[in-house]
């Protein structure tokens, strides 16, 4: 929502004759995969895909769709998981995950209340956080970005799960941070790149809470390249904007096959992965100037 002072937010208008810049080039189906519907993807430094499913599992697949683990099982303990929909609806379940640089492996077990973090093999390490539900980024120093949608705020941990700050919430003097805040990840510069879906607005935080940079782009998912190009997804149309390093829009997927339920995740072997709306895992080439 926007403060009644501020004046409706803008969004971009696609330029005539966009480029689609996006090219399938394989696809995974979940079943053959030995999963119901993955709703959760991130790469590792190990260039191999952790993907959390709705049998409240995490997998991990190689970049050529080979199995290489899972664990996890219904439950509270520690290790369990429980990935739930709060709106009741079974297609809005949230399953954020993130792998920090050293492969740790970060987990929204928003059922649970809680960040469990594991080791890239799945052995349980810790936990931390409260009760909310959102999306995590993890910086080159261990630091972890929570995003808790229902207190519509985003919070800073310290590497071992200590506190560190918060931003946003109903009272927010900034109306860019007023809103459900949707994080991506940590840039080359050390931003946390997040989306504000309520306004529309792509936003740069500092790693002391500070917006920085922000532009206008509906969405409620986005990602960034190493080249700094932004990729914001709409979770409604499964349509995904390209913009370039001074946030013009340069790139959109079109045409009706396989949507997309979250903007690409970028490998730094260079391979790029996404999730199409049905749960199948697509890689795919992307062609920018």
């Amino acid at each position: 929502m926007t403060s009644p002072s501020q004046p409706p937010r803008s969004v971009a208008t696609a330029p005539p004759n966009v480029p689609n810049p996006f090219k399938v080039t394989a696809r995974f189906d979940p079943s053959s995969l030995g999963l119901e519907h993955p709703i959760g993807l991130a790469i590792g430094p190990d260039g191999n895909l952790y993907v959390t499913d709705t049998s409240q599992a995490v997998a991990v697949i190689s970049p050529d769709g080979k199995v290489l683990g899972q664990w996890g099982s219904p439950g509270t303990g520690a290790g369990e998981l429980s990935f739930v929909s709060f709106s009741g609806d079974p297609s809005d379940i949230h399953a954020a995950i993130a792998v920090g640089s050293d492969g740790q492996v970060y987990v929204s077990d928003n059922g649970n209340y809680r960040i469990q973090v594991f080791s890239g093999s799945g052995a349980f390490t810790r936990q931390f956080g409260r009760k909310g539900k959102g999306d995590i980024a993890v910086d080159a120093a261990g630091s972890v970005y929570v995003a808790d949608d229902q207190g519509e705020s985003v919070s800073k941990f310290s590497p071992t799960g200590h506190f560190e700050w918060r931003i946003g919430g109903f009272q927010a003097k900034d109306p860019d941070l007023i809103g459900h805040e949707h994080l991506a990840l940590v840039d080359a510069h050390g931003r946390v790149v997040m989306v504000n879906d309520d306004i529309g607005r792509v936003l740069y935080v500092n790693s002391r809470g500070h917006k920085v940079d922000g532009f206008s782009a509906p969405g409620c998912n986005v990602t960034v390249d190493a080249l700094g190009y932004t990729f914001v997804n709409s979770c409604f149309s499964g349509q995904t904007q390209v913009f370039d390093r001074k946030h013009s829009f340069i790139g959109v997927w079109s045409g009706p096959d396989n949507t997309l339920s979250m903007a690409p995740v970028f490998g730094s072997n260079g391979r790029v992965f996404a999730l199409g709306q049905d749960g199948t895992i697509l890689e795919l080439e992307v062609t920018l100037p």
